[in-house]
Formats: structure tokens, C-alpha cells, sequence
């Protein structure tokens, strides 16, 4: 087995654990639509995905990698409003 294999097995095992974790985050936003919905809520909280863009390059070791994880987060939380919005038929 080359590096270059090793290296593909290991970009796959973290792979196979985005997608656990996405699916984790996908179960909980649709909790959140039920309680906004239970709340009269808008769907859209921008103040809220501002503290969460934060949070996510805090939490960044190298911060070289500042736009990319925005950029990830940022289409985290537009699939996960379109996933409210038809979780309540909007």
C-alpha cells in the first residue's frame, strides 16, 4: 500500500464521519423548525448564523482555513433553513 492509499483511507474514514455527523446536525435543525414553529419564530435568524460563523472559525487550529470553513458553514446553515422550510411546508 502506497502513502497515497493510506492517505485516501484516512480521507474516508473522515468522510464516513461528516456524514454521521451531518445527518446528526439535518435530525436536530428539524427539531429546531418544530419548536420555532411552536413559537411563531421565523425560520431565518441571522444574528444566530453571524454567532455561529464565529464560533466556527474560533474554533479553527490553523486559521489559514478562516474562508473555507465559513464558506462550509455557510452552506450548512442554507441547507438546514431550506430543511426547516420544508419541514413546515413553507
Amino acid at each position: 500500500m502506497t502513502k497515497l492509499d493510506e492517505y485516501r483511507i484516512e480521507i474516508d474514514e473522515i468522510d464516513r464521519e461528516i456524514v454521521q455527523l451531518f445527518e446528526k446536525r439535518m435530525e436536530t435543525v428539524l427539531k429546531v423548525a418544530n419548536y420555532k414553529k411552536e413559537n411563531g419564530m421565523e425560520v431565518l435568524q441571522s444574528s444566530r448564523e453571524e454567532v455561529v460563523l464565529q464560533k466556527a472559525v474560533a474554533n479553527l487550529k490553523d486559521k489559514k482555513y478562516e474562508d473555507d470553513i465559513r464558506e462550509v458553514f455557510e452552506l450548512l446553515m442554507r441547507l438546514s433553513r431550506n430543511s426547516q422550510k420544508k419541514e413546515l411546508g413553507l
